[in-house]
C-alpha cells in the first residue's frame, strides 16, 4: 500500500525555511516543531537563499516586496529596542491609504497618533477612526509581543460599551496568538455573543 505524499502550502514552506535560516534553533528542532522530514527543511531553506533576489524585483528588475516580504520585514523590526511602536506605525499607515481608497470610510477623519505610537491609555485604541462628527467609529488595538486573552477582550468591551464603535480589532505581534486553544475558543464564542447583542461587526 502507498503513502499519501504530504502537501505544504508555499507559505508553510517559507515560514520553516525563514526560521531555519534564523539559525535560533536546530534542523532537528525545527523538525520536531514543524513535524517535517529534517532533510525537507533544509531543502526548503536552500530554495530560499537561491531565490531570494527574486523576491525584491519585478520584471523590470526593481524591487517590489510582496506581503510575505513585508511581513517578515516588520517581524525582524519588531524584535528591535524600539520596535513595538513600529505595529501601530504600520498599521496607522495602512489606515491613512484606506480612508482615501475604501467607502466604508468615506467621511471618516483618521486621529493622529500621538501617544498612541505607544499606549491607547488615553483613547479608545491605538488606532482611532472616527466619524466627521467626532464620535468614534472603528478601534484598533495592537499588543506588542503579548498573546490574546480574555481579559484583553473584557477590557475592549468595557472600553466600546454605548460608544457606537463599529469594529474593533485586537491584533498581536505574538508568535502564538491566543495564550491556549481553550481561550481562542472561550473568545470567539464570547465575541459572537456581544456581536449579536451590540452594534459592533465582524
Amino acid at each position: 500500500m502507498s503513502t499519501k505524499r504530504k502537501s505544504y502550502s508555499a507559505a508553510f514552506k517559507a515560514k520553516v525555511a525563514l526560521a531555519a535560516q534564523r539559525q535560533d534553533k536546530t534542523i532537528s528542532q525545527l523538525a520536531a516543531q514543524f513535524k517535517v522530514h529534517p532533510i525537507v527543511i533544509s531543502r526548503w531553506k536552500a530554495q530560499l537563499l537561491d531565490n531570494a533576489e527574486q523576491v525584491f524585483q519585478d520584471k523590470r528588475g526593481v524591487f517590489a516586496p510582496n506581503i510575505n516580504t513585508v511581513l517578515t520585514m516588520l517581524d525582524e523590526h519588531f524584535a528591535l529596542k524600539y520596535g513595538s511602536r513600529l505595529p501601530v506605525i504600520a498599521i496607522y499607515t495602512a489606515y491613512e491609504h484606506l480612508l482615501d481608497q475604501v467607502n466604508r470610510y468615506h467621511g471618516k477623519i483618521l486621529r493622529p497618533l500621538n501617544v498612541h505610537a505607544s499606549s491607547d491609555k488615553h483613547g479608545y485604541g491605538d488606532v482611532e477612526i472616527w466619524h466627521d462628527e467626532n464620535t468614534p467609529f472603528e478601534m484598533v488595538e495592537i499588543k506588542h509581543g503579548i498573546p490574546i486573552d480574555r481579559n484583553v477582550i473584557f477590557d475592549v468591551v468595557k472600553k466600546s460599551k454605548d460608544t457606537g464603535i463599529e469594529r474593533y480589532y485586537v491584533l498581536t505581534t505574538a508568535r502564538e496568538n491566543f495564550v491556549s486553544s481553550d481561550e481562542e475558543e472561550y473568545i470567539n464564542k464570547f465575541i459572537l455573543k456581544i456581536r449579536d447583542e451590540s452594534r459592533m461587526t465582524e
